[in-house]
């Protein structure tokens, strides 16, 4: 049974023309018509506006249904993109396990399905927190669109939608005898007109589509800060840095600013969660002439080589090792676990407090699923970042109960020599090291292995993945620092993967749209292999990108290594695609293996068109299906030694990226 609220008058503020009721807003004083309901299963729903928002009330057993459907008045194309907002019972979030199945078309629809889960922050309008983006492209001509959301409701449950915009064709201009001021006047309709959509249109199980406020990637994902740029107060945080060598010889003037502030925002936040009574609070740092060394670090002094500074301009994740290594100050050699948590460090509070300085994290690679030797540097930030989230420093009846990777540095920072505390195996159960593993897990994993082949078994199932430090219950543990303004944590939704398309040896194209597309931007590329290069027409021009000309890391986050935005012009109609990959032109180790392809009829807004997953080819040919976009977003999450597929790169070499509809 369901309860349908209704009142006659309201100003429209929307284009789009509703047959039914108005309502002034969530609150319990509706005027009340009872709709009636023939079955359990069978929903009724009226349409209502305040401003721009419809609602439908509930009064349902558990697992019913809401369904009503909206008239535009005229009749959609098919390829039209429809964006809304939905919302439960005012700006909460929907009960577990909500589906909301999208429909177009009169009579004959297609069908999307997506599961509503909490809300995801950070959008930019804060009027709409607790209100879910929408994004649709309609399959068929269509005058109707209908909404279905199932699920365990409250009784008086109340489901809104607001803010429909249709593009790119459908817009305003179509409704201009309706303005902002103008009161129309709505019939009450009879019960049985309110239950739109045919009991047996629901029978079969329609499927899952990108559901925006999760999925789909908005563009761009994060705006550029500038590290030249720094509001610490530096007479407040205790400690110093002092530049000595040659540094008028590096060739980016900025390149020291960057550095200095480096330093005076993150090396705070290393005192206050690993620092001790003996570490140093005064930096000296060297630029000089070494071709042997990058850089390193010697008790509290750092050098950098000149020649490398020249060389990769924009790597200053380097100087936050080192420093994590100053901090760290350890007596006795932990190898693997010395070099991980120094590149943790910075890539969590470096990296990942400025959207400028992103370093990508994809637990699905290649490259994680196949660390089995405990490697060091950047191959065992992931596991330090799981470590992290699963045990992390906590606070428990008003005191802190450490962690398991701070447990692990307190013993190493405090121990005189190896009988003090050894590393010793990771399968030695009666190692020291092991000891507080056990320890801190309550005995869940006796050893650091059985932690790490359950961090890969997660990783390969995708039942850990990382969207940034947000909601880690460490934070506290660097923040309030005297003279270090909090910053707010960068948080990243998932992307559900587009489906993946097979590779079909015979595709060809009736004709190559991509041909002339102008990159609007990329993570970067090399002066003379341009990222325009892909899509020049020409099989022997490539673009390169490698971690030294990164520029642009907007989708880092994401966990794209390298990254290109193209734009058609206009919006064209492809279902096909062809990659020439390193291989295809060269002998090399630079393969694209994993990578997604996003489309966007506005450039805001991407849907995920393809993806491949470990598909190590050096020529692609993929049929993903029918689509209408004027952009074209290439990630690529993985690249790879074409001989040993276990050996993963951060460098990219693509000849070709060729679309259009298939001969």
């Amino acid at each position: 049974m369901f309860k349908i609220f209704l009142q006659k008058f309201a100003v429209v503020t929307a284009s789009i023309i509703f047959s039914a009721g108005i309502f002034t807003g969530c609150s319990d004083s509706f005027d009340a018509i009872n709709a009636g309901s023939t079955r359990e299963s069978a929903s009724r729903a009226a349409f209502a506006a305040s401003g721009d928002r419809i609602y439908a009330v509930a009064e349902s057993a558990p697992k019913d249904r809401l369904q009503f459907r909206l008239d535009l008045g005229k009749t959609l194309a098919s390829g039209t993109t429809f964006t809304f907002y939905t919302t439960y019972n005012c700006n909460n979030t929907f009960p577990t396990g909500t589906k909301l199945t999208v429909r177009d078309g009169s009579g004959s629809y297609t069908k999307y399905t997506t599961t509503l889960g909490s809300y995801i922050s950070g959008t930019s309008d804060s009027s709409r927190n607790g209100w879910y983006p929408v994004t649709v492209t309609t399959k068929n001509s269509t005058r109707y669109i209908g909404f279905t959301y199932s699920g365990e409701f409250k009784k008086d449950s109340v489901i809104a939608i607001k803010y429909i915009s249709i593009a790119p064709s459908f817009d305003a201009a179509d409704w201009s005898t309706f303005s902002t001021d103008t009161q129309i006047r709505f019939e009450e309709k009879k019960p049985n007109e309110f239950r739109v959509m045919p009991e047996d249109e629901n029978n079969e199980e329609p499927p899952v589509i990108n559901d925006p406020a999760v999925h789909v990637l908005h563009e761009p994902v994060t705006k550029n800060a500038s590290m030249l740029t720094s509001n610490v107060d530096r007479s407040k945080v205790g400690c110093k840095i002092n530049f000595t060598g040659k540094w008028d010889k590096i060739k980016d003037k900025t390149y020291k600013t960057k550095l200095e502030n480096l330093f005076y925002e993150y090396y705070p936040k290393l005192l206050k969660r690993w620092g001790t009574d003996n570490t140093y609070t005064t930096i000296n740092f060297e630029a000089k002439y070494d071709d042997d060394c990058f850089a390193g670090t010697v008790d509290n002094n750092i050098t950098i080589s000149i020649e490398g500074a020249n060389d990769s301009p924009y790597d200053l994740g380097y100087f936050a090792h080192e420093l994590a290594h100053v901090v760290q100050g350890y007596k006795i050699g932990m190898e693997w676990f010395c070099e991980g948590m120094a590149s943790y460090a910075g890539f969590r509070y470096f990296h990942w407090q400025h959207e400028d300085t992103l370093s990508p994290l994809f637990p699905a690679s290649r490259r994680i699923q196949t660390w089995t030797d405990y490697a060091p540097y950047g191959d065992c930030v992931p596991f330090f970042v799981y470590m992290d989230d699963k045990y992390p420093t906590h606070m428990e009846n008003g005191k802190k109960v450490p962690g398991l990777i701070d447990s692990l540095n307190s013993a190493a920072q405090a121990a005189e020599d190896e009988d003090d505390f050894e590393l010793g195996e990771p399968s030695d159960k009666n190692s020291e090291f092991n000891k507080i593993v056990s320890s801190v897990t309550d005995k869940q994993f006796k050893t650091i292995e059985q932690l790490r082949n359950k961090y890969l078994e997660e990783c390969r199932n995708g039942t850990w993945t990382f969207n940034g430090f947000k909601d880690f219950k460490d934070n506290f543990l660097t923040e309030n620092i005297r003279g270090v303004p909090n910053v707010e944590q960068i948080y990243v939704p998932a992307i559900k993967h587009a489906s993946s398309a097979k590779n079909k040896s015979s595709l060809s194209l009736k004709e190559n749209i991509f041909k002339g597309a102008k990159v609007v931007r990329s993570s970067g590329c090399s002066n003379g292999e341009k990222d325009s290069y892909l899509v020049d027409g020409k099989t022997d021009t490539k673009w390169y990108a490698g971690t030294e000309v990164v520029t642009d890391n907007s989708y880092a986050a994401y966990g794209a290594q390298h990254y290109v935005l193209l734009d058609l012009g206009k919006n064209k109609d492809f279902d096909s695609y062809i990659l020439r990959n390193t291989c295809s032109g060269e002998t090399g180790e630079d393969n694209a293996s994993t990578w997604e392809l996003l489309t966007s009829v506005d450039g805001k807004n991407f849907t995920p068109w393809d993806y491949q997953r470990d598909k190590n080819v050096d020529i692609g040919r993929f049929t993903p299906g029918n689509v209408t976009a004027r952009y074209i977003l290439m990630l690529v999450y993985e690249s790879e030694y074409v001989n040993n597929p276990k050996d993963s790169f951060d460098v990219l070499r693509l000849y070709e990226l060729m679309g259009g509809l298939k001969k």
